[in-house]
């Protein structure tokens, strides 16, 4: 089966999410200091969804860009506010 294009971009978004989450283990593991730190995991996830509007601005700056990519300031919100949503709180 052939990768198509957009499942090459679906794929490096990911990784790229991957990557900024690992940066913060208090999100996942629950032996870190600050897991049940509601507060500090919606800094983090702000942070995160921070960056990755950052990327995608300066992505749009590539003249290869496919303006799909792009990431509001709303949107960099409301993809924290979800993210907080999903994860369990222990």
């Amino acid at each position: 089966m052939a990768v198509v294009p957009t499942q090459l971009r679906q794929i490096r978004e990911d990784k790229r999410l991957i990557g900024l989450v690992r940066k913060y283990r208090l999100i996942y593991d629950p032996r870190h200091g600050d897991y049940k730190d509601v507060e500090l995991k919606e800094e983090a996830w702000q942070d995160i969804a921070d960056r990755l509007a950052r990327q995608r601005r300066r992505l749009l700056q590539t003249p290869s860009l496919e303006l799909g990519l792009v990431m509001s300031q709303e949107e960099s919100a409301r993809l924290a506010s979800l993210c907080m949503n999903v994860l369990p709180v222990v």
